[in-house]
């Protein structure tokens, strides 16, 4: 026992120092676990701040250009960097953090950078002032404005089909058209769903738009139905279904009735309006100054109405001289013809034979505008070959966005020979009702108001004639010119 004691104390003894060893290590270990996580935490806070700091800067640029999906965007970038600094996973000693926006053009800001973790750390700012900050806010602003406008324009367009024609649906449709293509030549077809005439146009037009010589030409195709736009088609001075419509600059140049049967006559003025808008040189659309009207004035009137004599009549007058007996062969030759006008049929012999004396012989090329609605009216016109088109302006059209060039819808056509015009004037008084235009090289004899008997109802002083079959004949011709249709 006395040799046993002595090595058990000293036992004991070495394991008590080996247990006070053990806490002291213990006790140190836990002080370097607090002060590891106190420097934890301030860095933590630290990071903390910097985050409510980027947030705050982020939210700010997202109020101020909180447009379509851009607070989305921006917020959902935001809360991913507040996920990417949780203590759970930060594990990185130096972070990196790549700001972007979606404006109109994706562009980068500067990159926020912080310093190693330390005690203290500086960041760069998003944006060096606040300064800065608007012109950088008001730029975006600026960019989404401009864009939103263009998406807007964009929803009012029309949609192109497959088949190369904009299938226009209401007047908001038709107005963006025009005006996103003013620099081109526009052709519209007018049409019902439940028309016959409009099913058998179809195919024809549509092979019109197919037509390759067409394809080089500063031309578009569309198409307007009139299925809950009745007034708006009415309103743009479509009367009859199927129509052409021929626009260029925004502004409406013709109006054409076009059933499956007129499809050539389409066609020619489709050249004709080609030639007229269209230069040869760079394929785009003449300047304005460079399109003028082919107006002949009527014979008499024109000194009458400007008190010079017009080029036209004169230049009739001397090829007349010049060949006198070629013009006077042309009347022998049509005599019959003309002793079979309503008009002239009245006359005594005596009274035909002078006034066929007094004719003069006009040739008007395709274009020319002969009689223009509202002018005084003092010629009898009798045709002895070509086409004209008579035109009249409606009720519905704008004065202040019509231009003058316009003569209005066609709402007849005359293309035989023995076929007149312009009577009506002669007879009331009144100014021409429509416009005439030749769309043909068109050649007539011209019978002055003045050169009539005064028993012809065309002299304007017949006193032979009752009220009741002056009445029948106003009405007969009224409908010819379309006088009341278009109110």
């Amino acid at each position: 026992k006395s040799i046993l004691r002595p090595r058990l104390l000293f036992a004991n003894t070495q394991k008590q120092t080996e247990s006070q060893q053990e806490k002291d290590t213990t006790g140190e270990s836990i002080k370097n676990c607090k002060v590891v996580l106190d420097l934890y935490d301030e860095e933590h806070s630290e990071r903390s701040s910097l985050v409510q700091d980027t947030y705050k800067t982020t939210m700010t640029i997202l109020s101020a250009t909180s447009t379509l999906l851009l607070p989305l965007v921006l917020q959902f970038t935001a809360m991913s960097w507040v996920d990417s600094f949780s203590p759970s996973s930060s594990s990185s000693s130096t972070s990196h953090i790549h700001v972007a926006t979606t404006t109109t053009t994706t562009r980068v800001l500067p990159q926020l950078h912080t310093r190693p973790v330390g005690r203290t750390h500086s960041t760069v700012p998003l944006v060096s002032s606040s300064s800065a900050l608007s012109r950088e806010v008001g730029s975006s602003k600026t960019q989404l404005q401009v864009a939103s406008a263009d998406v807007e324009a964009d929803v009012d367009m029309p949609e192109l089909g497959s088949d190369g024609i904009y299938h226009v649906m209401d007047e908001r449709q038709h107005k963006a058209l025009l005006e996103h293509y003013k620099d081109k030549i526009i052709i519209l077809k007018v049409f019902a769903p439940w028309c016959k005439a409009c099913k058998g146009l179809e195919p024809k037009f549509n092979a019109l738009v197919r037509d390759k010589k067409y394809d080089n030409l500063p031309m578009v195709w569309a198409d307007l139905t009139i299925q809950n736009n009745k007034d708006f088609v009415k309103s743009i001075g479509v009367l009859a279904l199927p129509t052409i419509q021929f626009y260029a600059r925004g502004q409406k140049l013709d109006t054409f009735p076009c059933g499956p049967s007129k499809v050539p006559i389409l066609k020619r003025k489709l050249v004709q309006l080609i030639n007229e808008q269209v230069d040869a040189e760079t394929y785009g659309l003449k300047d304005m100054a460079d399109i003028q009207d082919i107006v002949a004035a009527e014979p008499a009137e024109d000194a009458a109405v400007v008190g010079k004599p017009s080029p036209v009549v004169e230049q009739a007058k001397q090829q007349q001289s010049d060949d006198e007996d070629s013009v006077e062969r042309i009347i022998q030759r049509n005599k019959s013809m003309l002793r079979k006008n309503k008009y002239l049929s009245e006359l005594l012999d005596s009274e035909f034979e002078t006034l066929l004396g007094k004719a003069t012989l006009l040739t008007f090329e395709s274009g020319t505008i002969i009689m223009k609605e509202g002018n005084p009216g003092r010629a009898f016109y009798v045709m002895l070959d070509g086409e004209v088109e008579i035109c009249q302006r409606t009720s519905f059209e704008d004065p202040l966005t019509t231009p003058p060039s316009y003569l209005g819808t066609v709402i007849n056509r005359q293309d035989e020979k023995g076929d007149y015009f312009g009577e009506r004037s002669l007879i009331t008084g009144e100014p021409r009702a429509a416009s005439i235009r030749a769309t043909s090289r068109t050649q007539c004899l011209v019978f002055d108001k003045d050169d009539f008997p005064r028993s012809s109802v065309l002299s304007g002083q017949a006193t032979m004639v009752d009220e009741a079959s002056k009445a029948s004949v106003l009405n007969e011709v009224n409908d010819k010119y379309g006088i009341g249709l278009l109110d």
